[in-house]
């Protein structure tokens, strides 16, 4: 055929927007690229630099001078162009989930230039996965490797992440001198570091251009033999041998793919056999294709891996989708061509049986995957806004290659053969989109295709192909045959035909086996005493090709086959594919009988499971396995995945409303039961809720604790994997999650204020949500609010803009890519500004009040470097601080990148800033590392309490900490004496939670009791590597963005600490005695003995006649830090009532009435009651208050306590404080007008509760 005219069509991929990058390829393409990095294992981040030469397309483009990249989870620390810095900014991505764009300001060039730019990636990057040792096959040492198909690119360099840029490139790379390093790429050289010790330095090279997707890297203990004349196999030393010998033939099947294709322009074609919990089957990198070990079937019956991976080298690395809209040009070609390649080496009947086999497997993805309609099944989506990884499917794979496989019966074989090495050879090192590709095909077979083909149908329809492929099913038809006899025949009864099937099946081939089983898949369950014979005469159990052992561990759940569960799980068990271990834990999570072994299963093989398998299953068998019981939601069914808020504030009413999208994904899509998405809420109206933009009937139902909420359950029917639900709603005045204050209850008094407060269990009454701590998700948000107000939430602000709809209203974006659960959604809006207080902290306060919170703050740096030695990588980017309005009922709420306090930590000496530390901790445990239930509420205050400590430590010292330690025993001593009866079920670590709110359970306990436990644990195996650093951090890294329970904090820590831990520990009392902990904390007491000292003297010395004692009280008392002075009101506390001269002399003294240290202030005002009251015991508002002595009347103090309780909301002050006053018979009354007057003022959920406690004191 002669070459066509293509005159015309050579830069069309050039201009193609690609809805997946933010880089800006038109002005500037990335021709070469060179690598300088280091693999840090303890860390686990690749630093280093990245060279990128650039050559610039449009020099007359206004944007000319910015060069714009994609990044994601990457630090950059400097850039230069011919050694001198430049400047560059991070600016917030379009879609949060693709990541960020860096602007660096290149200036003006005409010709090529270099960037150098310095950086780190972080381990939350999802292009490197770390493994430790524990997850490779021989377990002695860690792994590393890259996946960067599709966009994972940017998470490893800085890149413009588009498939439509190709370059070349170089690679230096050091790593530790006992492992290997390869690359996709030719290895020109590795020699010993003469800069580091026991360090190695290998230089790679890639003269043929690629996109920033093949890029690949691995790192780890291998060996490596030949298996062709251009091929190598590399493996861990145990692997190797089996690996050798399963992939001989690959020289044939390179032979077939040249003798279709063309020359291989690669040089080598080597494999790289990856750990057992590599997720996928293989991955095409050039020269250097990954597969996974179950491929290692011992006959080379999976290795049309290996031909689909070879086809690749021509297909999708040579020629190249120019955008994953097209995706299908690299996959279905390539599935294709995988066909040829095996026709070539056994025959035209084996590639008809392959293709009815990829026939059955797309009909079986659209029935069971996807519901009728999805986008996602066409062959061409649009993919703007969506995440590439959620659109892959099988569809563009066997959708693609049976368009092609139609084209080659409508047009001829050697027609299609011919075309396609024109192809080849034209759009070598190009990529293109699916109009070239149509319109190349026409230059080649005639124009009249453009009229005879259904294009609509094939490229944009979403469903079944429009055509059944015609194969001539010689190897089929005994398929069937035994297919149905296995269906329709009691083979218990019927020996023949038993016979029959083993001697057919024996006769197969593996591809008519794994045939087999998928036609035996639609037919489920099948009859148990048929998998009885099925299992002996076929030998399953003993099966290593692993296609088919995956299909008969389906058939065995689906069937509910208890003799098959165990070879089921040792399947399950020895490989980490995702394709294979998520189906089988959601067929297994679904059969109600083995959920529990099921879970415990995955807990058992967690430490040993790829990261993004456990992330996958964690949503599976997580919330499968534990129950709420503070939610109605059901995350076992169905689970949040992502939230779009789209909501205006509305001060007038005092609702937020307008709609919320609830990216939700089906666990078990089994079922043939349609349960209904049921979703948390309370005060909150519903008015319409749709799916694909068609309404959907919904109702609102009690749930089963008023107290709790309501249950919203939409019928969404039978939907695919992957859904979204769109809410339009709005909040009621009542909603227990949003506070709106007048203008006059702010401290400037000029504008109203909102802010939300969602934890524990009121995110329900700010949007319909699985209001549960197991079920974590990204979100973004749009909030219309009055223009003269600023808007702030718990999320990265992306912009601000006037609203084009409402004059004097503004639009505000957020987005928040780390996955978080409901409670630590953070809205506010006010009268703010904001002042700088670190390199990546601001403070928001209102005018009158900001000048003093950013002198308060200033020592944020230093404890977020602090938190971050000994935590790890902070994941959240900036971290701010909202100095809230009085009314705020707590000292701080650990809303992710945005903390809101109270401002009666604004002492004005720095001296209640422990606060900050504690929230600066949640950013690791609590924000990331989560409580799976509010039963489990210590995981996150315990640990946060703990680390706190270790915060200060690292700032104060040895004895400050100790000290920390000292007032936290005693503070927990006190609770537990005068807040709970004996054996009060709340005084628990672990309470039970079923009908009760959860914020009646809240108290110091698992703060205090939690944190000591730690201490203990340090104490008892020692704080060096084995608990500190060592297992805080890896339980951080092990769990981050999971929520956990209790039993599986405790499986690790066996882990790292031994299991002698789990006989050596007093587990019940620790956990579950309601009384103190078994243990008093031992500490140096180089701060506390002068306390000791000045409380003896205070409770046995007569102040007002001893004036030289005390004016050695003053002396020492104001030598004092800040947290010796709240250990000694602390321990004066059990010493009431104190002679009233004594305070007298103390209050004029030390001007305690006059002090800002609320803390202080608190254990006075207390005090001034317990003399008027006496001995008394404090009680929960839901027991008998005991007896109240009254021992004398300290009226001066009255108006003192009065007015401290009416200058903040904060709970901790003011419930004891009223609890107090309510137990002094002559002041009740006035207690109680003071309540009323003050009710307006106050938190709804501080006043809830003080209510509550009033009305208890009445009873009695």
């Amino acid at each position: 055929m002669a070459t066509p005219d293509l005159s015309g069509a050579e830069n069309i991929s050039n201009s193609t927007d690609d809805p997946s990058s933010e880089s800006n390829p038109d002005l500037h393409n990335t021709q070469h690229v060179d690598f300088d990095l280091k693999i840090d294992f303890d860390s686990k981040t690749v630093s280093g630099t990245v060279k990128l030469l650039i050559e610039p397309i449009d020099t007359s483009a206004e944007s000319r001078d910015t060069l714009k990249l994609d990044v994601k989870d990457i630090n950059i620390s400097r850039v230069t162009i011919n050694d001198n810095p430049v400047e560059y900014q991070i600016n917030s991505g379009n879609y949060p989930t693709l990541g960020n764009v860096m602007c660096v300001k290149v200036g003006e060039h005409t010709s090529r230039f270099a960037v150098v730019i310095e950086y780190s990636t972080t381990p939350q990057a999802s292009a490197l996965q770390w493994l430790d040792a524990q997850m490779t096959a021989d377990k002695r040492n860690p792994f590393l490797f890259t996946q960067c198909e599709a966009i994972h690119a940017r998470s490893l360099f800085p890149c413009q992440d588009t498939p439509k840029v190709k370059f070349t490139y170089t690679a230096k790379i050091l790593a530790p001198s006992n492992l290997q390093v390869l690359m996709g790429a030719t290895k020109s050289n590795s020699k010993s570091s003469d800069v580091l010790e026991n360090w190695s330095e290998h230089y790679f090279f890639q003269n043929v251009r690629i996109p920033s997707y093949l890029i690949a890297l691995a790192c780890g203990e291998l060996n490596d033999t030949p298996i062709g004349q251009k091929s190598r196999v590399y493996a861990e030393p145990s692997l190797l041998l089996r690996a050798a010998k399963e992939f001989s033939a690959v020289d044939r099947m390179l032979n077939a793919a040249i003798k279709i294709c063309g020359p291989y322009s690669w040089g080598c074609y080597d494999i790289l056999v990856l750990p057992p919990s590599f997720p996928y089957s293989g991955m095409e990198n050039p020269q250097l294709t990954f597969v996974t070990p179950t491929l290692l079937a011992g006959d080379g019956s999976l290795t049309s891996v290996i031909a689909h991976q070879i086809a690749h080298s021509w297909i999708g690395n040579l020629v190249t989708n120019a955008t994953w809209e097209h995706f299908w040009l690299n996959e279905g070609h390539t599935v294709y061509l995988e066909g040829l390649i095996l026709e070539k080496l056994y025959g035209t009947e084996y590639r008809e049986l392959f293709i009815e086999l990829g026939y059955e497997v797309l009909q079986a993805c659209l029935e069971k995957e996807f519901n009728q309609g999805h986008p996602l099944t066409k062959l061409i989506p649009c993919l703007k806004g969506v995440h590439t990884d959620d659109s892959f499917s099988t569809v563009p794979y066997q959708k693609g290659s049976l368009f092609l496989y139609y084209l080659e019966c409508k047009y001829g074989k050697e027609a299609i053969l011919t075309w396609l090495r024109a192809y080849i050879d034209h759009y070598r090192e190009k990529s293109i989109t699916t109009e070239e590709w149509k319109w190349f095909l026409a230059q080649h077979l005639g124009k009249q295709l453009l009229d005879e083909i259904d294009w609509d149908a094939w490229l944009f329809s979403a469903g079944p192909i429009p055509w059944v492929p015609p194969t001539n099913r010689v190897l089929s038809k005994v398929v069937d045959q035994v297919a149905e006899k296995i269906i329709n025949t009691s083979l218990l009864n019927d020996n023949d035909s038993a016979v029959y099937i083993r001697l057919q099946y024996e006769s197969m081939i593996p591809l008519q086996q794994q045939l087999l089983w998928q036609r035996l898949l639609k037919c489920v369950p099948l009859p148990h005493d048929n998998l009885n014979v099925l299992k002996t005469v076929l030998s399953m159990s003993n099966t290593q090709n692993a296609e088919i052992r995956y299909r008969w561990a389906l058939i065995v759940i689906y069937s509910q086959y208890l003799p098959g569960l165990d070879g089921a799980l040792e399947f399950l068990n020895s490989q980490g594919r995702l394709e294979y271990t998520r189906p089988i834990y959601r067929a297994l999570v679904a059969w109600p009988g083995i959920r529990a072994q099921a879970i415990n299963n995955f807990k058992a093989n967690r430490p040993y499971m790829h990261p993004t398998t456990a992330k996958q299953e964690v949503a599976i068998v997580s919330n499968a396995a534990i129950h709420d019981p503070s939610s109605e939601a059901n995350p076992n069914l169905h689970v949040i995945q992502h939230v779009d808020f789209d909501l205006k504030i509305d001060f007038d009413t005092k609702t937020v409303s307008g709609n919320v999208k609830i990216m939700i994904e089906q666990i078990d899509t089994s079922t043939e039961k349609q349960e209904p998405l049921k979703l948390d809420i309370k005060d909150i109206n519903v008015s319409r809720v749709t799916l694909n933009d068609a309404p959907v009937d919904f109702e609102i139902h009690p749930g089963s604790y008023p107290a709790l909420g309501s249950v919203l359950c939409i019928k969404v029917g039978k939907q695919a994997s992957k859904f979204a639900v769109v809410i339009e709603y709005s909040t009621t005045p009542q909603a227990s999650a949003l506070q709106w204050l007048e203008a006059q209850m702010t401290a400037d008094k000029r504008s109203p204020f909102l802010f939300t407060q969602c934890q524990a269990i009121h995110a329900r009454s700010l949007f319909p949500c699985q209001d549960t701590p197991k079920v974590k998700f990204t979100y973004t948000a749009k909030i219309l609010a009055p223009a003269n107000l600023q808007v702030l939430m718990s999320a990265t602000k992306s912009n601000s803009t006037s609203s084009e709809v409402q004059e004097n209203w503004g639009a505000h974006y957020f987005f928040q890519n780390v996955r978080v659960p409901s409670y630590l959604i953070a809205l506010a809006c006010g009268e703010l500004n904001d002042s700088p207080i670190g390199l990546n902290s601001r403070v928001y306060a209102e005018p009158s009040v900001l000048p003093r919170a950013a002198r308060e703050f200033n020592v944020v740096d230093r404890m977020l470097d602090a938190a971050v030695k000994i935590c790890g990588p902070y994941s959240w980017g900036c971290y701010d601080i909202l100095v809230l309005p009085p009314s705020f009922p707590y000292g701080g709420m650990e809303n992710p990148q945005l903390t809101f306090v109270t401002p009666t930590i604004l002492a004005g000496d720095g001296s209640l800033l422990s606060t900050i530390a504690h929230e600066i901790a949640h950013s690791w445990t609590g924000n990331l590392v989560t409580n799976a239930t509010w039963e489990h509420f210590w995981l996150n205050e315990g640990h946060t309490v703990y680390v706190e400590g270790l915060i200060l430590e690292e700032l104060y010292g040895t004895d400050h900490r100790e000290l920390f330690i000292e007032l936290g025993y005693e503070v927990l001593q006190a609770c537990l004496q005068n807040e709970f009866k004996a054996n009060h079920p709340f005084a628990k670590l672990i309470p039970c939670l079923k009908g009760i709110h959860t914020d009646d359970s809240f108290s110091i306990v698992p703060y205090q009791k939690g944190s000591l436990f730690l201490y203990y644990l340090e104490k008892t195996y020692g704080k060096g590597k084995s608990v500190i650093p060592f297992r805080l951090r890896a339980y951080i890294d092990n769990y981050r963005e999971k929520s956990i329970t209790t039993d599986e904090w405790k499986q690790f820590l066996s882990l790292h600490l031994g299991k002698q831990v789990l006989d050596e520990v007093d587990w019940d009392t620790w956990l579950f005695s309601a009384g103190p902990i078994p243990w008093v904390p031992p500490t140096n007491r180089v701060l506390s003995n002068v306390v000791d000292e000045i409380t003896e003297k205070i409770r046995s010395t007569s102040l007002i006649n001893d004036t030289e004692c005390a004016a050695y009280l003053r002396s020492k008392y104001e030598s004092m830090i800040p947290l010796q002075r709240q250990l000694l009101w602390q321990q004066l506390l059990k010493y009431v009532p104190l002679p009233h001269d004594n305070l007298n002399v103390l209050n004029t003294m030390l001007a305690l009435s006059q002090t800002q240290n609320t803390e202080i202030r608190f254990r006075f005002v207390t005090y001034n009651f317990y003399h008027t009251i006496g001995h008394f015991y404090v009680l929960s508002y839901c027991f008998r208050w005991s007896q109240i002595v009254i021992d004398s009347q300290y009226l001066p103090g009255l108006d003192g306590a009065l007015e401290f309780l009416n200058s903040q909301g904060r709970l901790k002050f003011t419930r004891p404080l009223y609890r107090a006053l309510m137990g002094w018979p002559s002041i009740r009354a006035q207690a109680i007008n003071n309540f009323k007057a003050n009710r307006p003022y106050m938190h709804p959920t501080t006043a809830k509760l003080v209510e509550k406690d009033i009305e208890s004191a009445q009873s009695q």
